[in-house]
């Protein structure tokens, strides 16, 4: 080491050139590294769609969800999948264990389904395979008017539309909200009875009429080749109403498809539809690439939106209803500001603690050890966002350590009077190893979090990821920089005695414990209870909701009455959120979701009685409610009170790993009566227990249907089959869109129906027999009755399940809400089913567990590093009781500033194990150094407490003020982890400066410690 010292400071200006370089590469890389919001999650997750026409729940669940559920487990990593078997439609989600290939999964996934497409029935449509359920906007713009129609903003939608697609790193840009028409032909079914002419038939003759069919080719004159085509039949209603259905050969009296319907040019009935801030508005929704800086991005479609909206009609307006380079510009500026707060306060410490000069060089190696790790985020695919900001921040304290221990030391020396060359040569090697050590201690707590094999791990990997790039970075700068500088600026200082009053009360305490030791003891243990105690008071959580303004309302009608009866319910809960000032921005979807606007959103619904709300708070406009749980607690309570016949959910975002409900529970198996009365129970309970909120469950009531049971042999005998019966109805009642056609330069449907709507009609609908050509009643070959059926099936890996689960009021803790629960079940448990738990608690437990077992991971880590260093057990075992003072200081700091165990502050303190020893191996080498030097281990102790105290104090102090910007952030996710660090570090640096001596010299050589006493 002093051979490599020697050749370091005889090249200075080198150093100096390395240093530039350093803060250019570290700026540049800021620059232009990827810029997100959040970490990229990609959960191991598949959707699988599959439409049934006209069939019932039943028939799709046993005849196409059944036989993909099968399939599905076979998949190589299957961990559990979800299925909605309801009228006409199957979905069914597949989840892999974390950690699996997902691409080849994803092969095996398409190959099998496409073998089973040959054996699901031939009326089904294409199955629709998603594995991009993670795909998330990265812009959506909204469009309104006050005066124009809503189809005059869809051609200008459609040329925005346009030009962003146009942008390099824009992937895909959508037009939601638009108006589609469709030709509609009702036919009047008591003039079809009369008429030897069925549906199908007439669906047959609008295909053919619209048809344009090649004749082949005319040469006019040699060499020439003309084509010839029969234009289409139809371009028009009028064409579509004089098409001849029936003529008279006898009479030659002819009929006309408009004398026996209504045939109409309308607007599609049940397409997505939205409002914005009140007014019928369309949506232009943009997706960005992957591994892009979509800043630079943004700031071209900025240039494109803003040229656009100028050049708008009156009264047309244009607005960002999500723009993620805006969120990503704030808050990564936000977490940029606090690193720069947290740097100021750093360098205010260290300039108290150590004067001008030595400050102003010990300073210097936060943003050299800064922009070194920024120089290197690209080389490991590190993206900037808040994780990685705050990354830097927790890092920030300790970046300052290596250089605080190395410049004492060699200012210890320079004060004997050593020659300066000299002695930052020796005090950086008398230092080098016990800093090497701490620093290596560090990285072994922080690296088995590399190794959580889960989405939460994959969420906060950025973390320790440059938390180790950052403390290698000091350790660099501080071996080789800070002794150059020193070089230059150190000069001999006069000890004022600033120090001294502290140093002799510690000096006191150390006597005393040493004179005490059961005393010392027992008061440690009492802290040990009451440390228990405090941590058996605190609140478990697992993620906090997302730091943001906006939140979502689900709304989805119990009955399915079309997209008006949905659009009703949407616009009553849009009139309760207009009572409240804290609402800035809102608008609605019916028949379809937003598009996935934030990474932890399920990919959207798309059903007639499903509607979404989106809207954008500040809660700060009144003094009403403290925090959005608070807010969104009220709303929810009054929105049940007041909205009735649908299912209204008030929801915030989620971070990392979302969970259904705070309070989750599954009952599955037995027989259907068996998992309702037990599903009733349970939901009953629960709305029971204090602190609940938004009690619901997902059974779907049974419904009263019509069901046409054949007659076999009467429907045979008349030479009518099952398939003609099923066909005609379903056209009649269902309706089809039988063709296309081209209309005003427009493609819009032909959609033939009948104006059946009762019962009665249905009796008498008549049915063509393809042997007679007459037609036959439906009530003479078949029987109607109205029959209960289920309005739709929920399956948990392949099994009938029932979710009942609740939101929790702020104040109340879901962990010990579904521990209640679980015990009243225990007390009365319902019989013949099955009662899982997925909750909150069982997250926490999970992936505490894996927190768990990192955390001893990082002790063996630590244990080896420190008996490599110091050849034996007792010493390194010493140095480790500091990690049971840092969690004493974590508990009661987490209780005193009224914070939960969070993921976050659970790794808060298990990054501390690494953190916290290294005052420990500091004291400790310098206290083995003099004992070496044959003095008594009081006096050792006494002489280490005296000249580390002020390195010691300086490192922790410079750590907690680094975290101080992260409190003040008012961060949900990353304030627990900083109280837990800051509680921590500075309880466990009193016990070791006091306790740790004690417990040295009490394990000291019997006759060694007599002498000392």
């Amino acid at each position: 080491m002093t051979r490599i010292l020697r050749i370091v400071l005889s090249h200075r200006l080198v150093i100096g050139l390395l240093a530039v370089i350093i803060v250019i590469t570290g700026l540049f890389s800021y620059y232009i590294t990827p810029k997100q919001e959040y970490p990229e999650i990609k959960p191991p997750m598949a959707m699988v769609t599959t439409v049934y026409p006209g069939a019932v729940p039943e028939d799709v669940e046993r005849l196409v969800t059944r036989k993909i559920e099968e399939e599905v487990e076979t998949i190589s990593g299957y961990k559990r999948s979800q299925s909605r078997s309801m009228n006409g439609f199957s979905v069914v989600v597949l989840e892999l264990e974390y950690g699996t290939p997902v691409e080849e999964a994803w092969q095996d996934l398409r190959n099998q389904m496409a073998d089973l497409k040959s054996e699901l029935p031939r009326e089904i449509q294409e199955i629709h395979i998603n594995t991009k359920l993670d795909k998330t906007a990265g812009f959506i713009f909204v469009m309104t008017s006050d005066t124009h129609d809503k189809r005059l903003l869809v051609p200008l939608a459609e040329e925005l539309k346009e030009s962003l697609a146009e942008i390099t790193g824009v992937t895909n840009v959508e037009l939601m909200g638009d108006i589609d028409q469709q030709i509609r032909v009702r036919i009047n079914t008591s003039e079809l009875n009369q008429l030897q002419i069925s549906l199908d038939q007439i669906s047959q003759m609008i295909q053919a009429q619209a048809a344009s069919i090649p004749l082949g080719e005319l040469s006019p004159l040699p060499g020439e080749r003309v084509r010839v085509n029969v234009s289409r039949g139809i371009q028009s209603v009028e064409d579509v109403s004089q098409m001849i259905v029936l003529a008279s050969p006898e009479t030659g009296e002819t009929l006309s498809l408009g004398q026996i319907a209504d045939i109409q040019l309308i607007q599609k009935e049940d397409q997505q539809e939205i409002w914005h801030e009140g007014k019928p508005a369309v949506i232009i929704t943009g997706y960005f690439e992957e591994d892009r800086n979509v800043l630079f991005i943004g700031k071209e479609i900025l240039g494109i939106f803003d040229a656009f909206r100028h050049e708008l009609p009156t009264g047309v307006m244009l607005e960002k209803l999500l723009f993620q380079p805006d969120d990503i510009s704030r808050n990564v500026n936000a977490f940029a500001l606090n690193l720069l707060q947290g740097i100021v306060f750093v360098v205010i410490v260290v300039f108290l603690g150590m004067g001008l000069r030595n400050s102003m060089v010990v300073s210097s190696a936060i943003p050299l050890s800064i922009l070194m790790t920024l120089s290197l985020l690209q080389v490991f695919d590190i993206m900037i966002h808040q994780m990685s900001i705050a990354a830097l921040i927790i890092a920030l304290g300790m970046l300052v350590d290596n250089a605080i221990v190395v410049s004492d030391a060699i200012q210890v020396r320079i004060d004997l009077g050593e020659e300066r060359a000299v002695a930052c040569i020796r005090g950086t090697r008398d230092v080098s190893v016990p800093v090497l050590t701490s620093t290596l201690t560090t990285v072994g707590a922080f690296l088995p979090l590399l190794m959580l094999n889960s989405i939460a791990g994959e969420y906060i990997k950025s973390v320790p990821q440059i938390v180790i790039i950052a403390l290698v970075s000091s350790y660099l700068v501080s071996v080789f920089f800070v002794p150059t500088a020193a070089l230059l600026f150190f000069k001999p200082q006069i000890n004022k005695g600033r120090t001294q009053k502290v140093r002799e009360k510690f000096y006191r305490l150390v006597d005393r414990g040493i004179n005490n030791p059961r005393s010392s003891l027992t008061l440690l243990a009492l802290m040990a209870v009451l440390t228990v105690f405090l941590g058996l008071q605190l609140g478990l959580q697992f993620f906090p909701k997302a730091d943001t303004d906006l939140v979502y309302i689900d709304i989805q009608t119990e009955l399915d009455q079309g997209s008006s009866h949905t659009a009703r319910a949407a616009h009553q809960v849009d009139e309760i959120l207009a009572q409240y000032p804290e609402v800035t921005q809102q608008s609605i979807s019916v028949s379809h979701g937003f598009p996935k606007f934030y990474n932890t959103l399920p990919v959207p619904s798309q059903s007639r009685n499903y509607g979404q709300i989106v809207f954008r708070t500040d809660i700060e406009k009144s003094n009403r409610f403290k925090n959005m749980i608070q807010f969104t607690n009220a709303l929810q309570q009054q929105i049940d009170h007041e909205i009735l016949g649908a299912r209204v959910e008030v929801k915030l975002l989620e971070q990392a790993d979302p969970i259904a409900a705070p309070v989750l529970v599954r009952v599955s198996g037995g027989l259907d009566g068996e998992r309702q009365q037990a599903a009733q129970f349970i939901r009953h309970e629960l709305e029971n227990i204090e602190g609940t909120i938004n009690v619901q469950d997902d059974f779907k009531a049974l419904v009263y249907e019509y069901q046409v049971i054949p007659d076999d042999l009467a429907s045979l005998r008349l030479g009518i089959t099952l398939q003609q019966i099923a066909g005609e109805l379903s056209l009649a009642m269902m309706g089809q869109n039988v063709t296309n056609v081209s209309v005003d330069d427009s493609e819009v449907d032909v959609y033939l129906e009948s104006d059946l709507h009762d019962d009665d009609q249905l009796a008498s609908f008549g049915i063509m027999s393809t042997i007679t050509g007459q037609k036959v009643p439906l009530n003479q070959i078949a029987a109607i009755d109205a029959l209960p059926r289920l309005s739709e099936i929920r399956k948990e890996s392949g099994q009938k399940t029932i979710i009942i689960q609740s939101d929790v009021v702020d104040g109340y803790n879901a962990v010990a809400i579904q521990s209640r629960l679980q015990k009243i079940i225990d007390d009365n448990r319902p019989k013949g089913v099955v009662i899982t738990y997925a909750g909150e608690r069982e997250e926490i437990v999970k992936y505490f567990g894996e927190v768990g077992v990192s955390a001893i991971f990082a002790v063996m880590i630590i244990l080896l590093i420190l008996v490599l260093q110091f050849g034996g057990l007792r010493l390194p075992l010493l140095i480790l009781l500091t990690i049971p003072f840092s969690a004493i200081g974590s508990i009661a700091g987490l209780w005193v500033f009224n914070q939960p165990l969070s993921f976050t502050a659970l790794l808060g303190l298990v990054s501390l194990f690494g953190i916290v020893v290294n005052n420990a191996i500091i004291l400790l080498d310098y206290i083995e150094y003099e004992v070496k030097q044959e003095k008594s281990p009081l006096e050792a102790c006494r002489h280490a407490v005296a000249l580390r105290l002020r390195p010691i104090l300086l490192t922790t102090t410079t750590t907690i003020m680094g975290l101080v910007p992260l409190i003040l952030s008012g961060s949900h996710l990353f304030t627990p982890m900083a109280v837990a660090l800051m509680s921590g570090l500075a309880v466990s640096t009193f016990l070791t400066l006091v306790v740790l001596p004690i417990a040295y010299i009490m394990t000291a050589n019997p006759a060694i410690r007599e002498e000392s006493v």
